[in-house]
């Protein structure tokens, strides 16, 4: 009969047919035959959801136990208008107060207006301008015939690459050259004409007030104070005297910018704590399903359970527990976070909660990453839960198949029930006990078959 007909005995079944339409069988099984298979499906399906568990558990320790995860900082202002700002692991916690008196600018000179940009001015004749900045460097343009036009110097200067920016800016009465420099006092900087006195007579520049083009922005550096102390820079992003901290400015005006730890952190020990408490709850379900598994997976509990005691701190202002650090285990072994303690604890000692989770191999994220790297990978949890997987079964015996693979024969029907939940079991947790049980050779049916 088609191997649907008995689908209503195991959700499975189904899908058994949906994966080999053509099977069928000689024999009908029985009510109390196919019993032992949902004890079969449950160790399947948990055996995946263990491996699936250890894996993101690996991950998630591994996160911790990376040096200087707990060291990262942010930097957050009260008023975003004058001033934010960076912070590396280098910057000491606190509030900064931050006194801008001025920003960074850069000097920007416009010209008289023209009627066209691409109008000759003067008789066309080449000519050389020539940029003295108040650092004491010259800078020199040359301007060919074709280039006695505003967008011909503009596309001039722009090529020189001097440190300084031209471009046409249409207004309403006309079109000017506008000519900009670099932020910053050092960059302020003045312009000699030489081979056109046209030319001379619009872009000359010796100072405020002159004769010329007309100074719309001075050159400046910006200027304040961080905590009392002052500063100087040519930019609006301030490398302070603080060790690792960056300011950026943005108006005038008074801020408070205040280092913290980086609450991310929370995030992280978060899912250190929720893949945690996956692996336990596994190794319990399954440990309660397959009590041929009992004594192993309790050892397993046994040793995850001791990778949480912290080893080898003593430091000052270590810590002796994840308890101390917001970290409590419930009566069932699984673990949870207070998120405010922690992040209490995390801000006035990050370096004892780095301690931890990470300390030269002793720490608890390194510990629980080697165990589940080890102990809990895919091919050891193979290889415990494989006698499991092939306890006896009325189903044992051999029923003729058609069709199986397109290959014919016969299979075990209990393999194909085994065949079934695996492949589901894969689909629900992303794990592929098929590929893994391959691997270990640890899946026979297959291999008689030649799968």
């Amino acid at each position: 009969m088609d191997i649907s007909a008995i689908s209503g005995f195991n959700p499975t079944i189904s899908l058994i047919n949906a994966l080999y339409p053509t099977t069928a069988v000689t024999s009908t099984p029985t009510i109390g035959a196919l019993l032992p298979l949902v004890t079969e499906q449950i160790s399947i399906s948990g055996l995946g959801n263990l491996v699936s568990a250890a894996d993101r558990l690996e991950t998630a320790a591994g996160v911790l136990a990376e040096p200087g995860v707990f060291a990262a900082r942010t930097a957050a202002s009260s008023k975003a208008t004058v001033a934010s700002g960076t912070a590396t692991a280098a910057t000491p916690l606190g509030a900064y107060a931050v006194q801008v008196d001025q920003l960074a600018q850069a000097q920007n000179l416009t010209t008289a207006a023209r009627a066209s940009p691409g109008s000759l001015i003067g008789a066309g004749e080449p000519a050389a301008l020539s940029f003295q900045f108040a650092s004491g460097v010259t800078r020199q343009v040359a301007l060919g015939s074709r280039d006695n036009t505003l967008a011909g110097i503009a596309s001039a200067i722009n090529t020189a690459d001097i440190g300084v920016q031209a471009q046409v800016v249409n207004s309403n009465a006309g079109y000017r050259l506008a000519i900009t420099g670099q932020t910053g006092a050092a960059n302020a900087f003045t312009i000699g004409v030489t081979g056109s006195d046209a030319l001379a007579e619009l872009l000359a520049y010796s100072g405020p007030g002159g004769p010329g083009p007309t100074l719309t922005t001075a050159a400046q550096d910006a200027r304040g104070l961080v905590n009392g102390t002052a500063f100087t820079a040519s930019t609006n992003t301030i490398n302070t005297a603080v060790a690792g901290f960056t300011l950026s400015l943005a108006g005038s005006g008074a801020a408070t910018v205040t280092v913290s730890p980086n609450l991310d952190q929370t995030r992280q020990v978060g899912a250190f704590v929720e893949a945690y408490n996956a692996v336990r709850t596994s190794l319990a379900t399954l440990g309660r399903e397959n009590l041929s598994l009992g004594s192993s997976l309790s050892y397993l509990q046994t040793q995850l359970a001791g990778s949480l005691i912290p080893a080898g701190a003593g430091t000052a202002g270590s810590y002796a527990s994840l308890a101390q650090i917001g970290i409590t285990t419930r009566n069932d072994g699984t673990l949870a976070l207070d998120v405010e303690k922690f992040q209490r604890v995390l801000g006035a000692n990050p370096a004892g909660v780095a301690e931890i989770f990470s300390n030269q191999g002793r720490g608890i994220a390194e510990r629980v990453e080697n165990l589940a790297a080890e102990s809990m990978s895919p091919s050891d949890l193979l290889q415990v839960a494989a006698p499991a997987l092939y306890s006896p079964s009325p189903l044992a015996q051999t029923y003729t198949l058609a069709g199986y693979g397109g290959l014919g024969g016969t299979v075990g029907l209990a393999d194909q029930f085994l065949l079934a939940e695996l492949a589901s079991a894969s689909r629900q947790t992303g794990t592929s006990l098929l590929e893994l049980l391959i691997s270990q050779s640890l899946l026979r049916s297959l291999s008689q078959t030649g799968i």
